[in-house]
């Protein structure tokens, strides 16, 4: 009678471990969503498997910054580079270089056109929408601005 009682615990306790595989193996899972925390990309909310198997509820709309420049990666061209906010392509997440120049290539005044198309490579484009592809500043002779758009009349369209 004794064998059968420790034949059926350890029946029980082989079955429980087939059962609950993850946590006899050591694998995390905070939220018990089925989706280890090492696959799961929501580690503190369950999964529904209503879609994706993602360990995200299917409604979850996650706003990740990897490279912390504020444009969300679900809609950050470059995800892993920061942009640079100066007016010129501020919103594709991307820092300002030529599509022509690869990522060696030197820009010598940051103004992301790089030298080799840059018509001013030591001095910084102005980006205020005059111009603002040759990589030189604005410089003008007139200053009458009488929109105060940034752009002299004298080259203005709409002054």
């Amino acid at each position: 009678m004794k064998q059968y009682i420790i034949l059926g615990i350890l029946t029980l306790i082989i079955s429980t471990i087939g059962v609950f595989q993850s946590n006899a193996y050591g694998v995390q899972d905070n939220d018990h969503d089925g989706v280890p925390n090492d696959l799961d990309q929501c580690p503190h909310l369950k999964e529904d498997y209503l879609g994706v198997v993602d360990g995200c509820p299917s409604k979850f709309v996650p706003w990740y910054d990897v490279d912390s420049d504020g444009i969300p990666d679900d809609i950050d061209v470059c995800p892993t580079v920061r942009e640079t906010f100066n007016k010129f392509q501020d919103d594709d997440g991307c820092p300002d270089i030529s599509s022509y120049a690869s990522k060696e290539t030197a820009d010598t005044d940051n103004d992301g056109i790089a030298d080799f198309i840059d018509s001013c490579p030591t001095q910084p484009e102005t980006f205020n929408g005059y111009q603002d592809t040759d990589g030189c500043p604005d410089k003008f002779t007139s200053t009458l601005d009488t929109d105060g758009d940034g752009i002299p009349d004298v080259v203005d369209a709409c002054p």
